[in-house]
């Protein structure tokens, strides 16, 4: 996993009864921890992490094991993550914070010295609690890290943070002295796997084993009308490129013109959903020249959907892993102003406007795509 060693950093607040110390590397990650009088390991309750301002981790924990709700979010793909031991549930904004993150309760109370309102997270992964008085918010490592996880929305821009509440222990880090400490451990590790399961590895052999289809028993046309026309562009680690489409009016049936890098070769592919099968050829002056053809879809089922966000002009849809390999795509479908295509897998119709995914290595990549009319007319032709 590509998580980086960090140096931490040890905060003691004195001004607290109790004793009490915050963690963070680079002034990146915040830990909560009570202090055990007679033990040098630091009995974790709670901690923040932040990675390369990509990931942001949520993670309560006692005495080194995580044995409650950790919270992930996931900056690239605007996603959130929720790890209930070996349970990992995703979600969009709205589905996991229906009140926008921290909300007033009217409980108020004098917080050392400063007559604050308390903030409470509108969902059960933590159980921390936000103390805001009247005045203008300054730089604070717990805020700006709230702040990034967008959980801050209802804040009253005239408020600032006086100090977070963790059960019953109050907590200033305004007052903090530093120390060094040398521990780090990766809060990730809840949330991201590689492999799937071993009968979805199973399902899969079998498919790539069986996945060849014999050109005699397939429906191929002698030609066909295609309706529009469709550029993509395509970046992510070793991967940046350009491909383009014919398509007719539902995307049932078209054909991928793609640049194999590797042999210089322009390849075409050409879908056809109602058969579940690709040909895959050459395309020279209007003639898809094919020479063998392979199932599209397998049935393994290792992955899930769900809506995330919609309104008039868009649907975001998430595909999260639930037995298969680690990967989670967010796709854009523009619903205003597009062709009616119909995605199968997605469960909705519209233009395919941006993909964005990221793997089990970390690896970020995305997708845009344009469209236009067209009306052009492709034979097809066996080698």
């Amino acid at each position: 996993m590509k998580i980086k060693g960090l140096l931490f950093l040890i905060i003691s607040n004195l001004a607290l009864a109790q004793s009490f110390e915050v963690f963070y590397p680079n002034t990146e990650n915040i830990y909560l921890a009570d202090v055990p009088k007679r033990d040098k390991d630091y009995k974790m309750k709670f901690q923040f992490n932040n990675y390369e301002n990509k990931f942001y981790v949520m993670n309560r924990l006692l005495f080194d094991n995580k044995t409650a709700k950790s919270l992930l979010y996931i900056k690239f793909l605007n996603i959130y993550a929720v790890s209930n031991r070996r349970q990992v549930d995703f979600y969009g904004f709205n589905e996991l914070f229906p009140k926008k993150g921290f909300y007033k309760t009217g409980i108020t109370k004098n917080f050392l010295g400063e007559k604050a309102e308390e903030y409470d997270l509108d969902n059960d992964t933590s159980p921390i609690k936000l103390w805001f008085a009247d005045g203008i918010q300054t730089e604070n490592e717990m805020y700006s890290y709230l702040k990034s996880l967008n959980v801050l929305e209802k804040i009253p821009k005239n408020k600032k943070l006086v100090g977070v509440s963790l059960q019953d222990i109050d907590f200033d880090n305004s007052t903090a002295g530093k120390q060094k400490k040398s521990f780090v451990k990766s809060s990730l590790e809840n949330f991201v796997w590689s492999s799937g399961s071993s009968e979805y590895r199973k399902c899969m052999k079998n498919f790539e084993e069986n996945r060849k289809l014999d050109l005699e028993s397939l429906s191929i046309p002698k030609e066909k009308n295609f309706t529009y026309e469709i550029s993509e562009k395509y970046k992510g680690k070793e991967v940046n490129g350009e491909q383009f489409e014919f398509s007719d009016d539902t995307r049932s049936t078209f054909i991928r013109l793609v640049n194999d890098k590797k042999t210089n070769e322009n390849k075409a592919y050409y879908y056809d959903y109602s058969n579940n099968s690709v040909l895959i050829g050459n395309l020279k002056d209007d003639t898809f020249f094919y020479s063998e053809a392979y199932k599209i879809n397998d049935d393994c089922k290792g992955s899930e959907y769900k809506k995330i966000e919609e309104n008039d002009d868009h649907v975001l849809i998430l595909k999260y892993p639930k037995t298969g390999k680690y990967e989670l795509v967010v796709y854009e479908i523009q619903k205003k102003n597009a062709p009616k295509f119909l995605y199968d897998e997605l469960k909705t119709t519209g233009f395919l406007k941006s993909i964005k995914s990221l793997n089990s290595e970390l690896d970020e990549y995305s997708f845009n795509a344009e469209f236009k009319k067209s009306n052009t007319k492709i034979i097809f032709e066996k080698k």
